[in-house]
């Protein structure tokens, strides 16, 4: 069964901020992970801190995919988008 992906609207609005190529590289990461969620080259990750609960993909060197997820990647939710800097704040 395919993984069920929710857009927040925090999320759609970091990922409207981000360039094209950020864009693109975001959408094959989300496809990447819909199809392998614990693929090595995402590097899906617990957060902690502040962010406990919630996990992490990379999209690209600096760039990251906060979500939190429920039954075992069944359901999604794209919670933010952006740089490292950006996101783990």
């Amino acid at each position: 069964s395919r993984m069920k992906l929710r857009y927040t609207p925090g999320f759609s609005a970091a990922f409207k901020r981000l360039s094209h190529a950020d864009r693109q590289s975001v959408l094959a990461a989300l496809e990447w992970f819909q199809e392998n969620p614990t693929a090595p080259g995402l590097h899906n990750h617990p957060l902690r801190g502040a962010l406990t609960g919630w996990r992490a993909i990379s999209a690209d060197h600096d760039l990251r995919i906060v979500f939190s997820e429920s039954g075992d990647h069944a359901e999604v939710t794209l919670l933010n988008v952006g740089p490292h800097s950006r996101v783990y704040r």
